[in-house]
């Protein structure tokens, strides 16, 4: 009878230990178990000797299964198991959160038995434990207590974690007596770092619990620390005492260091503009103006009659060793007077209107085709000489004096030539230099012809505009040649030539074809938006009386007189009324002196 007693005891615990799939046996091992057994062993031990067959090696872990709607008396390792980590009191409990790889690193553990079949621990990206029966409830929220968290007691011998506070649920429990080592970390997620001693040869047994305050973090250590040492506990059960014991203050401190600010350039208006949608996409003060240029001309006939004329005087340039440059800048032609610092201070000339404001001349920019157009009829080439006003309390202000050219054959312009118009840059050779002594009145006669000194009288637009191109700045007056002046056509087809990209070969002879080249450098006409456009007619306010055949020279009606200005060479120009010009240098003359 004893013997079938033990047998019979043998039989539930290996059928309990079976039903949790904790045990596992090894046959060799389980035989000589049985041929060891003696009558009247009790049964704690026979439960002892099972333990150390199972090759599992759950020494520091013991899980709890739930029933599947089965019902059963505790078995004897339930009952003992309960003894254990339930029936000594409890030091200390609370809330933590679990951080750890070991769970699923290792496939350590079996799964977990619920009443929704079996499942495995939930680890989430941050390698905290997911509490997947976690329940929100006042005290939680209060807490601010969510599904990562656990709740864990403390006794004697072991730290045990729930669900939740109300559960007696043992999801797994650490034994005190493995426990390596415990320090808080003392930083913002009170966090407190437990090691184990080695569990079944696995690697990595550490923990990381980390309590919802920095109070709860300081007493969990105390006590876990205490335990290890064998030592009282209740010194870490009073609040008072805690901070003299383990609690290290943090003292946050923001450092300010020197440091460069680099600022990323803002984007611009108008940044990288061209001419390819003759700058219809063009913005801000370009696209919002209300005096922009430049704009269709009226017939002279419907212009409104002006006597105002300005005082026009230019210089010969490009005479010395220092020669000048033409160059490709802001997407045209431009010889720049400020560019090579030749003529920064004078320029090519000036111009002083009525008003004494002396505007002069920084820039000669050609456009192909011309920007300007009469009565709607667009030209091969617009000459335009950039004028900047430096009097004053005239900053700002500018004046744009402009030639507009028509194809004529074997008609050749003066100044044209002289620019050497075989030989321009383009937008791959960006810079060429000048080599020819250079006159702007030139632009009024033609090649073999004399140069003169003044620039003979013309008939001339006047209009307030802006500058053509970004930044589209207002308060410019636009002075326009109402007569085309005739030109080769060659010259103005290399003018239009040189805004494309050249073609090459290359170091074995290949032709390499560019890249397709915006050529042409207009913007479209303005809306005039009721500007007036005026016309100074210089055969009604200054008709000309021929003295000699070798140069024109031009007298004043009898209500006028002449100014001479001392230069390299005297030059006389008539001046309307009895007030001074304001050119500088310049005195009135009797009229037989200029004659």
């Amino acid at each position: 009878m004893k013997y079938l007693s033990i047998f019979i005891s043998i039989l539930i615990l290996i059928s309990n230990v079976y039903e949790s799939s904790t045990f596992k046996f090894n046959k060799s091992q389980f035989e000589n178990f049985l041929k060891n057994l003696k009558p009247g062993t009790k049964t704690t031990k026979i439960m002892k000797e099972l333990n150390k067959l199972n090759r599992g090696g759950f020494e520091n872990f013991r899980f709890s299964q739930k029933s599947h709607g089965k019902s059963h008396k505790k078995t004897e390792k339930a009952r003992i198991e309960a003894k254990h980590m339930t029936s000594l009191p409890t030091i200390d409990q609370g809330w933590t959160t679990i951080n750890t790889t070991f769970l699923t690193k290792n496939n350590f553990f079996p799964q977990l038995v619920v009443l929704d079949g079996p499942t495995k621990f939930e680890v989430n990206e941050n390698k905290n434990l997911v509490n997947k029966a976690f329940k929100s409830t006042a005290e939680t929220n209060k807490l601010k207590i969510n599904k990562l968290y656990f709740y864990y007691r403390i006794n004697k011998n072991y730290i045990y974690f729930s669900p939740n506070k109300e559960s007696q649920n043992i999801l797994f429990f650490l034994r005190i007596k493995h426990l390596k080592e415990v320090k808080n970390q003392n930083d913002d997620k009170n966090c407190v770092s437990v090691i184990t001693y080695t569990i079944a040869n696995k690697e990595d047994p550490k923990f990381l619990l980390c309590h919802p305050d920095s109070l709860g973090a300081i007493k969990l250590d105390c006590v876990l620390t205490s335990l290890i040492r064998d030592e009282p506990t209740d010194r870490c059960l009073k609040p008072k005492a805690l901070p003299k014991i383990k609690q290290v203050k943090v003292i946050k401190r923001k450092i300010k260091q020197p440091y460069i600010v680099i600022p990323t350039p803002q984007r611009m208006c108008n940044y990288g503009w061209n001419y390819g949608n003759k700058g219809a996409d063009w913005e801000c003060l370009c696209k919002e103006g209300a005096e922009q240029s430049p704009i269709d001309l009226p017939d002279k006939s419907k212009a409104i009659i002006s006597p105002v004329k300005p005082v026009l005087t230019y210089d010969v340039f490009n005479d010395t060793e220092n020669k000048i440059k033409i160059q490709h800048e802001q997407n045209t032609l431009r010889i720049l007077a400020k560019g090579d610092d030749i003529l920064p201070s004078k320029g090519f000339g000036k111009i002083v209107t009525n008003d004494g404001t002396v505007y002069i001349a920084t820039d000669i920019i050609f456009h192909t085709p011309s920007e300007h157009t009469i009565e709607g009829k667009r030209f091969p080439l617009e000459i335009q000489i950039l004028h900047e006003a430096k009097s004053k309390g005239d900053f700002g202000k500018k004046a744009i004096l402009s030639f507009l050219f028509t194809g004529k054959p074997g008609i050749y312009n003066k100044f044209i030539d002289d620019l050497d118009f075989f030989n321009l840059p383009n937008p791959h050779d960006k810079k060429r230099k000048l080599y020819n002594k250079l006159f702007i009145p030139d632009i009024m006669i033609n090649s073999g012809e004399q140069s003169m000194s003044f620039l003979k009288p013309f008939t001339f637009y006047t209009y307030q505009g802006s500058l053509s191109y970004p930044p589209c700045v207002e308060n410019v007056i636009h002075y326009i040649a109402a007569d085309p002046i005739p030109a080769s056509i060659t010259a103005l087809d290399m003018f239009k030539e040189a805004l494309r990209m050249p073609d090459f070969e290359d170091s074995e002879g290949n032709f390499i074809a560019s890249k397709e080249s915006i050529l042409e450098n207009n913007r479209a006409t303005q809306n005039l938006n009721g500007r007036s456009v005026f016309l100074y007619d210089h055969n009604i306010f200054n008709p000309p009386i021929a003295i000699n055949n070798d140069e024109e020279k031009y007298l004043a009606q009898k209500d006028g007189h002449f100014e001479k200005q001392e230069r390299e060479v005297t030059n006389y120009f008539y001046v309307e009324g009895d007030g001074l010009s304001g050119v500088p240098g310049a005195i009135m003359a009797p009229e037989e002196e200029a004659q």
